[in-house]
């Protein structure tokens, strides 16, 4: 790993992202735990606190900036609390750093699945009280068509928004790059 690698680590349920700064720390947003990320902004940590219980440190490559100049932007963001789980996370922010558009793989990859989970349920019930006439069938589909659709309503929506924010809605103003915005690009 070298200064101005975008790098994550594998956590239950999640792989946390952040900027390697080539001296021991890394620039990620970040919180303390079990706070619901109330405390959540660009950090700058010890490559220890990055790793936090995380398994298989690995080096996410793009085409994008010189590693100075993801450097370079991650330090200009410190600070910066505009945290959000769907469309501001720390794979959002190494993202930028790296390429300059904000996007996130593991939201649209969750959103995805919960669309899925959502439409495959409402095909699943549909099926059962058109064929077998059941009474606990047509129970529950009354009872999860709400949920279900909605589930499939948000995880399309929450795609679609990831998506259009990645193309170039950044999650900190480029204005405040500073010298950074003179980097040429790899």
């Amino acid at each position: 790993m070298a200064r101005g690698d975008h790098i994550r680590v594998r956590r239950p349920l999640y792989r946390h992202h952040g900027i390697d700064m080539g001296d021991g720390s890394v620039i990620h947003a970040t919180g303390e735990p079990g706070r619901m990320k109330l405390d959540a902004e660009v950090r700058r940590t010890p490559l220890a606190d990055f790793l936090r219980g995380g398994v298989d440190l690995e080096v996410v490559t793009a085409n994008g900036f010189t590693a100075e100049e993801v450097a370079c932007r991650a330090e200009s963001a410190l600070g910066d609390r505009s945290y959000s789980l769907l469309f501001n996370n720390c794979e959002h922010f190494a993202r930028w750093c790296q390429t300059g558009a904000a996007s996130s793989r593991q939201v649209d990859s969750y959103a995805i699945a919960g669309a899925a989970v959502g439409v495959a349920a409402q095909v699943l019930l549909r099926s059962a009280t058109s064929h077998s006439g059941l009474a606990f069938a047509s129970r529950a589909l009354a009872l999860t068509s709400p949920a279900t659709s909605a589930l499939a309503v948000v995880g399309a929506a929450i795609v679609l928004s990831s998506r259009m924010r990645g193309r170039g809605e950044a999650p900190i103003d480029d204005a405040l790059l500073g010298d950074c915005s003179d980097q040429p690009r790899r």
